[in-house]
C-alpha cells in the first residue's frame, strides 16, 4: 500500500481530488482487507464499532419515545423510557420536632435515575425558628443516609409574612437501581412556633 498524504499536501487543494490508487493493496498483505478482486477467508479482528446496516441496540428493556407533541402531549416519556419521570409531592402538614420523620416514599423501577428532592418549612402564624435541620433520601424510613444527607446547623428565623417565610434545602443525586426499590424522604429538625413541613421527590430516568 502506498503512502497516503494529507489532501492539502497531495493535491494542492484541500479535498479536491481523491486518489484511489493510494488504497490499492499490492500482493497478499495480511494486514489489510482487500476491497475488490479477492475472497477473504478466516477470522477478522476489528477494533472499534462495526455495523452491518441494521440497528445497533445500546440497551435492552428500555424504549425511546418516537415523537413529541405540544398539543395533545401524548408522547411524554413514561417511567420505562429515557427521560421519563416520577414526581411525588407532600401536602404540607405539621412538622415534628426532634424526631426523624418520613414524608414521602418513592418506588423506583430498575434503571439509572437522577433524583431531585426537597424539604421545606414554613410558619403558619407569627414567627418561628428552625435549627439543626437535616434531610436525606434514605433506604429506610427511620434513618438519614450519609450519601444523600444535607445538613444545616444554623438557626433560621422565619415569619408568616414577608419574604423570610420559608427555609429548606434541595438535594440532587444519582441512583442505580438493579431491582425495584423504595427510597424515603426523611428529615430531622428542631422547631419553635407553629411550623409546617412540605417536600417533593422527582426521579428522572437517564439509563
Amino acid at each position: 500500500m502506498s503512502n497516503y498524504y494529507l489532501p492539502s499536501q497531495h493535491n494542492g487543494v484541500v479535498n479536491s481530488v481523491f486518489n484511489n490508487t493510494d488504497w490499492n493493496i499490492v500482493g497478499n498483505d495480511s494486514k489489510y482487507v482487500k476491497l475488490t478482486g479477492s475472497t477473504m477467508t478466516g477470522g477478522l479482528s476489528c477494533v472499534g464499532i462495526t455495523s452491518t446496516g441494521g440497528t445497533n441496540n445500546f440497551m435492552t428493556n428500555i424504549t425511546l419515545p418516537t415523537t413529541y407533541s405540544a398539543s395533545p402531549n401524548t408522547s411524554v416519556p413514561s417511567s420505562s423510557q429515557l427521560g421519563g419521570s416520577i414526581t411525588l409531592n407532600f401536602t404540607p402538614a405539621s412538622a415534628i420536632s426532634g424526631t426523624i420523620t418520613n414524608i414521602l416514599t418513592i418506588s423506583l423501577p430498575v434503571g439509572v435515575w437522577l433524583m431531585n428532592y426537597r424539604v421545606g418549612f414554613t410558619v403558619t402564624s407569627g414567627s418561628g425558628s428552625v435549627s439543626s435541620y437535616i434531610m436525606s433520601l434514605s433506604t429506610t424510613s427511620t434513618a438519614l443516609d450519609v450519601g444523600t444527607r444535607i445538613c444545616d446547623n444554623a438557626t433560621s428565623t422565619i415569619s408568616s409574612s414577608g419574604n423570610n417565610n420559608e427555609v429548606g434545602d434541595i438535594g440532587i443525586c444519582y441512583l442505580t437501581v438493579t431491582s425495584v426499590k423504595s427510597y424515603y424522604l426523611n428529615y430531622y429538625a428542631l422547631f419553635s412556633g407553629t411550623i409546617q413541613a412540605s417536600g417533593y421527590i422527582t426521579a428522572i430516568r437517564i439509563g
